[in-house]
């Protein structure tokens, strides 16, 4: 049946294909210049799984229990003008399905090939700032590097993340957390000068944190511990006792242990503010419920839900408490007050707060373990995990 329309097979698939050709997608986009009420008549009549007009008549959907097809109404002049638009060149190509023709007129496939990502023009970035993060996540995920001007144009306009998108940054920075196998994220975002846009007190935290305590800054302590949390979520450290299905439970729509990891990261952002230094001595008192109240306007700004910032600022808030358990531990009527303190406080977020509290001190025992406490802790840390 002729209806007057082409058909153009674009976006996420078209780039998955390219980049890792035997990689199961289950969701295509296609673009069609003819009406889209015409086809999904044609459709319904000649398909039989579930077919729906959606986003105002714009879109058409086709689904089964493995595949879903969107089907779009191309409302550019032409297919030409709305590959111009795009953010980057590898997901400016497309396959014209009425004859099978691919069209790729910023050299995509080149650019893929040379494992580089390049912007289309100098205004791409500007338009879409969101594609800055997509960009991180291609580099984490593929393996591939920034062109120079793309990379410096990144730096220059990742001052936008600053504007509000709604829930959509947040989206792109848990699929970056979800994707980062090796614990790399913050240290790219920061390298990029990304993470200064998203998080306050980025620039200050590498600025303080030196104490008899740390020999590192506080926000390379923040990024070890991180890499750890990847760590235990791959494995590489074992957690007696702990059940990592339960870190893999979904909330709200993302992965629990993407939320808990960026709590890992932010906790002990609120160090900064609480700073103190008296003669030679320096104080951090306070930076967990410093911290704590940074995260809760944090939370907000990027429109985090409510369940997964209950956690995070949990674990913020009581990072140190573990600590403190095992300091007194060999005081038993203490201890155990102390310990029913807090499992009765923090109830169902006492193991994250126990695991992030691990991944803090061993962070720290890193760089310097005078007293060999390391594997001591880990062994108090299995106990509370049993505990629970």
């Amino acid at each position: 049946v002729d209806l007057g329309g082409d058909a153009y097979l674009v976006g996420d698939y078209v780039r998955e294909k390219l980049i890792r050709p035997k990689v199961n997608i289950k969701k295509m986009q296609i673009l069609y210049s003819g009406d889209i009420n015409e086809l999904f008549k044609l459709f319904n009549e000649k398909l039989n799984c579930n077919i729906r007009l959606y986003n105002n008549k714009k879109m058409l959907i086709i689904e089964d229990e493995s595949f879903t097809v969107q089907i779009w109404e191309l409302t550019f002049k032409n297919v030409e003008e709305y590959l111009e638009n795009m953010d980057y060149t590898m997901n400016a190509v497309t396959l014209k399905l009425t004859d099978n023709k691919i069209i790729d007129p910023y050299q995509g496939r080149i650019h893929i090939k040379r494992r580089i990502i390049q912007e289309i023009n100098d205004k791409s970035i500007e338009k879409h700032p969101l594609s800055i993060l997509k960009g991180i996540a291609y580099y984490i995920e593929y393996g591939m590097h920034f062109s120079i001007n793309t990379e410096l144009n990144i730096k220059e306009q990742s001052k936008n993340l600053k504007n509000k998108f709604g829930d959509a940054l947040l989206r792109e920075l848990m699929h970056i957390i979800n994707i980062d196998k090796n614990g790399v994220a913050f240290n790219i975002l920061d390298q990029y000068s990304i993470l200064e846009n998203i998080l306050p007190y980025t620039k200050e935290l590498k600025t303080i944190g030196k104490c008899k305590y740390h020999l590192e800054d506080a926000f390379t302590h923040m990024n070890t511990a991180y890499e750890l949390l990847k760590e235990v979520q791959a494995k590489k450290i074992e957690l007696q006792g702990l059940d990592l299905e339960l870190l893999n439970e979904d909330m709200e729509g993302y992965k629990l242990i993407d939320f808990l990891a960026l709590a890992v990261f932010v906790h002990d952002i609120g160090k900064f503010k609480s700073y103190k230094k008296y003669d030679n001595k320096v104080s951090f008192e306070g930076h967990e419920i410093a911290g704590e109240n940074i995260m809760r306007e944090v939370c907000k700004q990027l429109d985090i839900p409510k369940s997964a910032q209950e956690l995070i600022c949990a674990v913020v808030e009581a990072h140190m408490y573990p600590l403190r358990l095992f300091k007194i531990k060999k005081n038993d009527n203490e201890f155990k007050k102390e310990l029913n303190k807090f499992f009765h406080k923090y109830s169902d977020y006492s193991i994250y707060i126990i695991i992030a509290s691990y991944c803090d001190i061993l962070a720290t025992t890193m760089y310097y373990d005078s007293q060999h406490k390391a594997e001591e802790y880990k062994i108090f840390i299995e106990e509370l995990i049993k505990m629970k």
